[in-house]
């Protein structure tokens, strides 16, 4: 089962590849914050009403493969939510100081170039 997921986990990283929320949390300071998907969701679709929930949903898939962190916190009346950091996987999707990453491998592994391709082949 493990074997048929992987693509689904491709995916889910190229989206967030996609949203950039790899950079908006290495960027996040002091270093090593972790940040609320109304955070993140505000940075990368502010018009989406619903942006924060798909977000949240996409990251918990991620931090299953420790591609990034949760904490939870709470508010001030109680209430539980989750933050998201970078974890030691997702550190590889951000740029370094050439600006160079493997994110533009996930990106043409999940591209639909490299899907006509492998299908004309078989």
């Amino acid at each position: 089962m493990h074997l048929c997921g992987i693509d689904l986990i491709a995916y889910a990283v190229k989206t967030a590849t996609e949203l950039d929320l790899f950079e908006i949390m290495a960027k996040a300071r002091p270093l090593g914050t972790h940040l609320s998907t109304l955070d993140l969701a505000s940075k990368t679709a502010p018009n989406n009403p619903d942006a924060s929930v798909m977000i949240d949903r996409l990251l918990r898939l991620l931090v299953a493969y420790s591609v990034c962190t949760c904490k939870f916190v709470k508010d001030e009346k109680g209430r539980e939510s989750r933050t998201y950091g970078l974890g030691k996987v997702g550190k590889k999707f951000i740029k370094d100081e050439n600006g160079v990453s493997i994110a533009s491998y996930v990106l043409f592994h999940c591209s639909h170039t490299k899907g006509v391709t492998w299908y004309d082949l078989i």
